[in-house]
């Protein structure tokens, strides 16, 4: 079986095994130019988790008379805007 001709080789095509061989080399460095902002926008947003801890006092409702009201969950679908 003949396949497609990988850049940087002779001439009619390769076998199988000299496409597979060809293109693992080719993309063996291809995971460090995946995406450069990725650390950076990992980094943001545990920086925006902590700082959000940090700064706001999370708690439960209280009532009127000081005791904690439960949590009501409710969710919708859709997409945030």
């Amino acid at each position: 079986m003949k396949l497609p001709i990988p850049l940087g080789s002779v001439e009619g095509g390769c076998t199988e095994s000299q496409f597979f061989v060809a293109v693992s080399e080719k993309l063996r460095y291809i995971r460090y130019r995946i995406c450069p902002g990725r650390h950076l926008a990992s980094a943001t947003v545990w920086l925006t988790i902590a700082t959000v801890l940090a700064l706001f006092d999370i708690r439960k409702k209280k009532d009127a008379s000081g005791r904690d009201t439960p949590i009501e969950s409710d969710f919708t679908s859709g997409t945030v805007v």
